[in-house]
């Protein structure tokens, strides 16, 4: 037995997914589908795309930086979930959580790939339905972002309340709110059939006008989409998102995955809540299903090329570092870091400064800088990673440009074209093409290179550590990505070049601007704790 509830706005304000026979242990919505329709044909329709893999992409916005809901709640279980997937799946990660960022990746996708790449748009951000003098008072005490609002108008007055979802601001640690209508002109236009949203309110209906994100985005041509009917709580979304995904992943039918979704926030109703205290919630009816048609996820077969490309991209990942208790409460280290190292200026470059992250010995510099590279070749961020540890050897320039040159020249280019270069045409070649890609380069235990006291003695003389200075700098201002972990500040990074001096902006407060490098301190954690 299916449920199918079509009508009104105000017909589809009572709580359908309360709905229970007496005689019954369990609500309907616990046992069988419950979706809700519109009685308007939709004016377009997103199709689902035929594709060897199911494609997944991520939209996490925390605007509020620390004081926000934990980073990587939603999006580490998801990509965890990988591991034991039945069927292919991809999953990306938008590296910035801007409404500009998301513009321009679904553009440059469909340069790529064509409309309808994605089959689903996960939108891990706040939501809420406001009036329009909710959003002026927030303009004026500089919550919200004004005047700024990238391909969208301004606001204009409106009546009633409407939907909003929170993007990060272009500008710093401020929302941007996103109205409805706005998210539906851009999934309509890169045919996007299925929307998750663990937003609160997404799913909210109040009085006879639509307020319902979900409703409002499945009329503009979604054909399935998860909303909130109410807010949701930081522990049920992620059960619920983490059982979604496993079903989903499993290769079960999406609406079923939902229906299990919601059984396990029946099942678990234990929540987190402030000082630490735990409270029953019955919050299971809070998710709103809105179909248009039944959708089915499945994979077709690869064809020779498509199989090449894609197990040759997963030998190619690093592995997230084996610890021995985990991996724990590094979120807002590494948000903090992807804030710096995916930066861009007004134009959409990346602004592809080193980040040095420094620690005392023990804090845990190389696993997180480890996961961080594994995490980023997951999520897509990245395509290749170059790691060079000092506490092994001393690396010099040259060693490191082979050692690269090795692994991103053809063998016929990198013994004809780059051998007989010399060192600085050699260095030339090499930083052009890690410009010009989305690779890490790791440089670690740097504290060795000058010979630092409890270091392992592999340092360099000065004039080496010139050249790597001038590499990096040279490497500096493209795609790649450029981390740093040492002990100490490492002054002989920080001395005076042109090439550190003239086209990078200051950096936002909280983490301490350096000449040639930002410097990210971490501190040794006195316990484990979930962020």
């Amino acid at each position: 037995m299916r449920f199918a509830i079509a009508g009104s706005p105000e017909f589809h304000r009572l709580h359908w997914e309360a709905l229970k026979d007496p005689a019954l242990p369990r609500a309907f919505a616990l046992e069988t589908t419950m979706v809700r329709q519109k009685l308007r044909p939709q004016t377009m329709r997103a199709t689902v795309r035929s594709a060897p893999t199911v494609r997944i992409l991520v939209v996490v916005a925390r605007p509020r930086g620390r004081t926000d809901v934990g980073y990587r709640t939603i999006s580490r279980p998801l990509v965890e979930s990988l591991r034991q997937a039945t069927i292919r799946a991809e999953i990306d990660i938008l590296p910035l959580g801007s409404y500009r960022a998301l513009v321009q990746h679904l553009e440059a996708i469909r340069q790529l790939h064509g409309e309808g790449h994605y089959h689903v748009v996960h939108f891990d951000l706040h939501g809420a339905l406001l009036t329009y003098p909710d959003i002026q008072h927030a303009i004026t005490s500089n919550r919200y972002t004004y005047q700024a609002r990238y391909a969208r108008e301004d606001f204009r007055p409106f009546e009633s309340q409407r939907a909003f979802l929170f993007f990060e601001s272009d500008e710093g640690q401020a929302s941007d709110p996103v109205a409805a209508d706005e998210i539906s002109r851009q999934l309509l236009t890169h045919q996007i059939p299925i929307v998750i949203l663990n937003a609160c309110q997404s799913g909210k209906q109040i009085g006879a006008q639509e307020t319902s994100l979900g409703a409002q985005l499945l009329q503009a041509g979604v054909q399935v989409v998860l909303a909130m009917g109410y807010s949701i709580t930081v522990t049920a979304a992620r059960y619920l998102m983490t059982t979604l995904y496993q079903e989903l992943l499993a290769g079960h039918d999406l609406a079923d995955a939902i229906r299990r979704a919601r059984l396990e926030l029946a099942n678990r109703k234990g929540r987190q809540v402030y000082f630490n205290q735990l409270i029953d919630l019955e919050d299971w009816l809070l998710p709103v299903v809105y179909q248009n048609q039944s959708i089915q996820l499945r994979p077709r077969n690869f064809t020779t090329e498509e199989a090449t490309a894609y197990y040759g991209r997963a030998a190619d990942i690093a592995a997230f570092p084996t610890l021995t208790y985990g991996f724990f409460g590094r979120d807002l280290d590494i948000l903090a870091i992807e804030w710096h190292v995916f930066a861009q200026d007004l134009d959409g470059r990346r602004l592809g400064r080193p980040l040095l992250i420094r620690g005392m010995g023990g804090a845990g510099k190389t696993t997180l800088i480890r996961h961080l590279a594994a995490w980023w070749q997951q999520t897509q961020k990245i395509a290749r990673v170059f790691s060079f540890g000092y506490d092994a050897r001393a690396w010099n320039r040259q060693q490191i440009l082979h050692e690269i040159g090795r692994q991103i020249l053809a063998p016929a280019e990198f013994a004809g074209v780059f051998l007989p270069l010399p060192p600085p045409a050699q260095q030339s070649l090499i930083a052009q093409r890690l410009r010009a890609n989305h690779y890490l380069l790791i440089l670690d235990n740097l504290e060795s290179v000058t010979g630092s006291p409890l270091a392992i003695p592999h340092s360099l003389l000065e004039a080496e550590q010139t050249a790597i200075r001038e590499m990096l700098a040279a490497m500096s201002g493209g795609k790649t990505i450029i981390l740093l972990g040492s002990r100490s500040d490492e002054p002989w990074l920080q001395q005076p070049s042109h090439h550190w001096q003239n086209g990078y902006p200051d950096i936002v407060s909280r983490i301490q601007p350096c000449v040639a490098t930002q410097a990210v301190r971490l501190h040794r954690a006195g316990c484990r704790f979930a962020s």
